[in-house]
């Protein structure tokens, strides 16, 4: 099933870009793979492909929106660029977007690995009203199906479930956890020595300002996400036509 969602990505010459990209083994702005030994892996010390295995095919980003399962012979990616347009004429190009590195650092849960930031007001408006308005053009999505399969299966949580079956995910609103995977599913013996190496690599990134987003799909024979559309935020808002 074709996909589409809203990334933020880091541009390609940003330090967090290169260094996510060489560790998933994925350029999702150059829309290719990467060396298997890269200079990031080598920082990890005996480095597992396998640990990105389920994350590599996103290439690295911040999911802001998403991820919507759609039918392309109804729906031309250039609607719903069309509807980002409108969203984003909506805010005042006054008020930056930022994203700033959370207390607990990273995310990691399981195999689970991922760096994590706090957005600033407008951002997560932004995310917000990507959330609300994106869901009228997806049929399904993982977690709505989870979901039609097992009724129960957020117990008494029950603003997740009405989260999934209105807006397709459970973890938006005011359970947005901005991140950007790192590692997934990681296997190794020795977190530890994993996770000191990656904050010395991008534990210094504090803040990234979010110049633009890009809406992203995975087509129904491909493996990877690759970009359809960058919204630069330095191009709205649009004239009214």
């Amino acid at each position: 099933m074709a996909k589409f969602a809203i990334y933020t990505i880091p541009p390609a010459d940003h330090g967090l870009y290169r260094i996510g990209s060489e560790i998933l083994g994925y350029d999702i702005r150059a829309g290719r793979d990467l060396p298997a030994e890269t200079e990031a892996r080598s920082q990890l010390g005996a480095f597992d492909p396998a640990w990105v295995s389920s994350a590599a095919q996103y290439g690295f980003h911040m999911t802001t929106a998403g991820t919507y399962e759609y039918d392309p012979d109804a729906l031309s990616m250039e609607t719903v660029i069309e509807a980002c347009d409108m969203l984003l004429s909506s805010f005042n190009p006054a008020n930056v977007m930022r994203l700033t590195q959370h207390p607990t650092e990273f995310i990691w849960q399981g195999g689970f690995t991922g760096l994590r930031y706090d957005a600033n007001p407008t951002f997560q408006t932004l995310h917000t009203v990507l959330c609300t308005y994106l869901p009228r053009f997806g049929i399904n999505s993982r977690s709505l199906r989870h979901l039609s399969d097992n009724p129960t299966a957020f117990g008494e949580a029950h603003h997740m479930a009405q989260r999934t079956q209105n807006f397709f995910t459970p973890y938006i609103f005011d359970d947005f956890m901005p991140h950007f995977t790192l590692l997934n599913p990681y296997t190794g013996d020795n977190p530890t020595t994993i996770r000191e190496a990656l904050w010395e690599m991008i534990g210094h990134v504090r803040e990234v300002e979010v110049e633009s987003v890009c809406l992203v799909r995975l087509q129904d024979d491909a493996n990877r996400y690759e970009i359809v559309h960058e919204f630069h935020r330095a191009d709205y808002p649009l004239p009214l036509v």
